[in-house]
């Protein structure tokens, strides 16, 4: 799969998605009961998957003898011996995933998973689910359920089957759904899984709005709506995730309305990604408390006014893309600010900088020299003015690809000027500046 969207200086802890659970995990002494079902399970997959399938379940050869414990993909309770944790995922595919990547679950339910009472983690991903029928169902029979990980199953429906007044999985920290093709409204129940700490929806085609009670979920850490088709506003009640790290609605959706001003309340914020909705206005003011931010990509919306002032103290920002939009008005407070932040060492510096096809005007500051960091700079096709000279690019040793073109801007450096970067061909200022 392509995945379109910047993933660049996440620490690690965010790169991934769905991080290793924190939950313990050890080998007790298998239950007799459980060992069967296991068992059960091997002999229905191999039954039902082709000779082209088999190599992806292979690894099941490996569930033998009297201990299912010490199973791959299999891990009990030291003291009680129950499985806690069933991982059904082929533990060796890597992408580019081959053709025959998945394997098909026996179509007819997941009923067997009741007979795993104690169970705290569950990953089914890239197994083929779309001929099961009643998986909400038998999966809500987990009450003690932490970790449910169902990415890329083929679920193609029943997201509605459930009801909040029979939510019994609510002690659920992670939801991974992503890549299935539900083709849905968000459902209610979703909302009241209020220990959620990490909801990935990516790719599934949930349509209309996000309901108010999404600030319900107050200890979501990670939310990633990327890839749907979802319209209107985000509602104020967002404003009540203050322990978000990381949230993606990019791709495919059309958010309209303003930045809220609520946003400010995200100060554990450090990923935010809009690319291409259909977010108005001016940004607001608060955005510079969002002291944590580390990449903000609000590129090909219709944002308008000028930069807030306080955009300069968003110290840790490392990555800004607000391209193709109507930005008005000057960049001094940005890039000055920006560059304070870096010499007072408040910073590890920003690294791309793309506000390319907006109605900036005013000078290119010399302060941009001191974002030492730079490695992307793209101030193409705004009406910028003024003289760019030695002084501008001084430090920029990082500097790898940078765009100018098309704006007013003079380049006046001495004959024998040597850059200081090396930006492997792909300066460009405007046709003038060349001749």
């Amino acid at each position: 799969m392509a995945f379109p969207f910047p993933v660049l200086f996440i620490a690690v802890s965010l790169l991934s998605a769905f991080p290793p659970s924190c939950e313990s995990y050890g080998h007790g002494s298998c239950i007799e009961s459980e060992r069967t079902a296991l068992l059960s399970i091997k002999a229905g997959l191999f039954q039902n998957n082709n000779n082209n399938n088999n190599n992806n379940i292979s690894w099941l050869s490996s569930w033998t003898g009297r201990d299912c414990c010490q199973w791959q993909g299999v891990a009990c309770n030291q003291e009680s011996g129950h499985v806690i944790k069933l991982n059904l995922r082929n533990p060796y595919l890597q992408y580019p995933y081959p053709d025959d990547y998945y394997f098909n679950m026996p179509p007819n339910d997941l009923r067997w998973l009741s007979g795993f009472t104690a169970l705290r983690y569950l990953d089914l991903s890239y197994v083929n689910l779309s001929k099961v029928s009643g998986w909400l169902h038998d999966v809500n029979m987990l009450p003690s359920l932490r970790v449910l990980k169902l990415s890329d199953a083929q679920l193609q429906g029943g997201i509605h089957a459930l009801t909040p007044a029979h939510l019994n999985f609510t002690a659920l920290r992670v939801l991974d759904l992503t890549y299935n093709n539900f083709s849905a409204t968000f459902p209610q129940w979703m909302f009241n899984l209020t220990s959620l700490e990490q909801l990935g929806l990516s790719s599934n085609g949930f349509h209309g709005s996000i309901p108010e009670n999404i600030g319900r979920l107050r200890n979501l850490q990670y939310l990633d709506l990327s890839r749907n088709v979802i319209s209107g506003e985000i509602p104020e009640a967002f404003g009540n995730l203050t322990l978000l790290q990381y949230f993606d609605a990019s791709w495919g959706n059309t958010f309209s309305g303003k930045l809220l001003e609520t946003t400010a309340n995200l100060v554990h914020l450090q990923v935010l990604y809009l690319t291409r909705n259909g977010i108005v206005g001016q940004l607001p003011e608060s955005i510079g408390k969002l002291s944590s931010l580390m990449e903000l990509d609000l590129s090909e919306n219709n944002i308008s006014g000028t930069l807030p002032k306080t955009m300069g103290n968003l110290c840790n920002l490392q990555y800004l893309d607000l391209k193709r939009n109507f930005i008005s008005g000057p960049i001094d407070d940005l890039l000055n600010g920006l560059s304070e932040c870096f010499e007072n060492k408040e910073s590890n510096g920003l690294s791309e900088l793309h506000l390319g096809e907006n109605r900036l005007n005013g000078t290119v500051p010399e302060s941009l020299s001191r974002l030492y960091k730079m490695e992307w700079l793209d101030l193409r096709a705004n009406s910028l003015t003024g003289t760019l000279t030695e002084l501008h690019f001084a430090n920029l040793t990082d500097l790898q690809i940078m765009d100018f073109s098309y704006n007013m801007l003079q380049l006046n450096v001495t004959e024998d000027w040597v850059p200081p970067f090396n930006a492997r061909g792909h300066e460009r200022f405007n046709s003038d500046v060349f001749s």
